[in-house]
């Protein structure tokens, strides 16, 4: 019999990870030893913050990340070929949305292997909840192309959309592009487009701004390097 693979979230915020944060029943992690995760530090940081005597040093963390190949993903899963549970985690927020291992996922529903989501925070979702867009109908476009020239190209096309279909627009940026994300934004896009940043989120340093591109323009806004989310809307 196969082994269950635990699509378990971490939090935003790392100071959060505690047994009270947690939208789950920790206690599913205990008899665990399999895990699939992103960074192994903050893997068994999350876990010990979880449980101080959680038995690390008895546990197996094979890494997932960009420079993992594809051939490699069965090997991944061998221990829930094998018949053992296994957890899948990310860095931060949910694992498979907007981080690796959609692949995994597949591969598992592939092999007949039971897939088991654990709810808990997801930095898009409290973006598009404190945004005053629509949340009915929206599009996540992940990351924006970095060549300045196709990141605009890219960018209007989302505000066309966002302008005939009435979709709310989020994508990401690697936190030390903010600011270039900022200024492709209010170079390229209409004056009386909406744009909601939401940085930090439940983090110390959050902050959820919604202007118009007129108004962020004329705020000369400067965006602190920390990891955030942008919404367009018109």
């Amino acid at each position: 019999m196969k082994g269950i693979l635990y699509l378990i979230p971490t939090p935003i915020a790392p100071d959060s990870a505690d047994a009270s944060f947690t939208a789950f029943d920790p206690a599913i992690l205990l008899p665990l030893r399999h895990f699939i995760v992103e960074e192994i530090k903050t893997a068994r940081r999350f876990l010990r913050k979880l449980y101080p005597d959680f038995p690390i040093d008895s546990c197996q963390f094979t890494l997932l990340n960009e420079h993992t190949v594809k051939a490699d993903y069965p090997d991944l899963l061998q221990p829930a070929f094998d018949g053992f549970n296994m957890v899948l985690m990310s860095e931060a927020g949910l694992p498979c949305v907007a981080d690796p291992g959609w692949q995994i996922v597949a591969l598992a529903h592939e092999a007949g292997i039971n897939v088991k989501p654990m709810p808990g925070p997801s930095s898009l979702m409290q973006a598009l909840m404190a945004s005053g867009f629509i949340g009915q109908q929206f599009v996540f476009h992940g990351y924006l192309p970095v060549i300045p020239a196709q990141r605009v190209n890219m960018l209007k096309q989302i505000e066309k959309d966002a302008l005939n279909k009435h979709y709310t627009q989020i994508f990401i940026e690697t936190p030390y592009r903010n600011q270039q994300m900022l200024n492709s934004i209010i170079n390229a896009l209409r004056p009386d487009t909406m744009l909601c940043i939401a940085s930090g989120i439940q983090t110390e340093q959050e902050s959820i701004v919604v202007q118009t591109v007129a108004d962020w323009k004329m705020n000369d806004v400067r965006l602190l390097k920390t990891p955030s989310v942008f919404l367009i809307y018109s």
